[in-house]
């Protein structure tokens, strides 16, 4: 029986180190953005959030509030550590009181329609253009948060739209329109809501201008 007792000890114990070490290894990169978000100095508090449990933690989201009350949601797209060096794209889906509304036309070759909900920094982010200091990753959008808030003022309310262009990859050309809504407000979301619009939303939308320093790859 003393055999039996111990060698299910044994078994319990490996399958426990097992399960910690893989544990361990499944938040590995949850832990690391959290504990990249608490290390900066101008964060008063912070709240990481997982958007799918798959076999690996994905869609790994962000709210961060400020030491001088500023509040921004960043979507979820953060990776570590990409995120908090350089990366492709910020995704901000929230600012202050304010989230976004946008829809996406590819102009040149396929035609193809895309909707989302965030505005788009980062070292393609077709944002970036439109700022005095580039944001190439969180902490940047941190530091640059009066820029940010800068353009958000610019951005019209809902219905009213800012249109931009800007290009892409393999020459690609992409239009554009964002809005904003207070965060309290239910906007009715459909992803065909303005499929096949956009030359009617481009008579409407107003346009701002772009940062000389910052004019990156298709200029329209």
């Amino acid at each position: 029986m003393r055999k039996i007792i111990v060698g299910i000890g044994i078994i319990f114990l490996v399958f426990l180190s097992v399960y910690l070490f893989w544990r361990y290894d499944y938040y590995k990169e949850y832990n690391s953005i959290v504990d990249e978000f608490e290390n900066m100095e101008d964060i008063k508090t912070v709240e990481v959030s997982v958007g799918n449990y798959d076999l690996t933690i994905e869609e790994i989201y962000a709210s961060v509030i400020l030491t001088d009350q500023t509040e921004i949601e960043f979507s979820s797209s953060i990776l570590y550590p990409a995120s908090f060096i350089d990366t492709s794209h910020v995704k901000i889906k929230r600012f202050n009181d304010w989230k976004f509304e946008t829809h996406t036309y590819r102009k040149t070759g396929m035609e193809s329609y895309s909707c989302s909900s965030t505005i788009n920094f980062g070292k393609y982010g077709e944002m970036n253009k439109y700022v005095d200091n580039k944001i190439n990753n969180i902490p940047d959008a941190i530091e640059h948060r009066n820029k940010i808030y800068e353009l958000v003022e610019k951005i019209p309310e809902y219905p009213n739209m800012l249109v931009i262009n800007f290009g892409a990859e393999y020459s690609r050309k992409y239009q554009k329109f964002i809005t904003k809504y207070p965060k309290d407000k239910e906007v009715k979301w459909a992803y065909d809501k303005y499929k096949n619009k956009s030359d009617s939303l481009e008579q409407m939308a107003i346009t701002i201008e772009k940062k000389p320093a910052h004019n990156m790859g298709y200029q329209p």
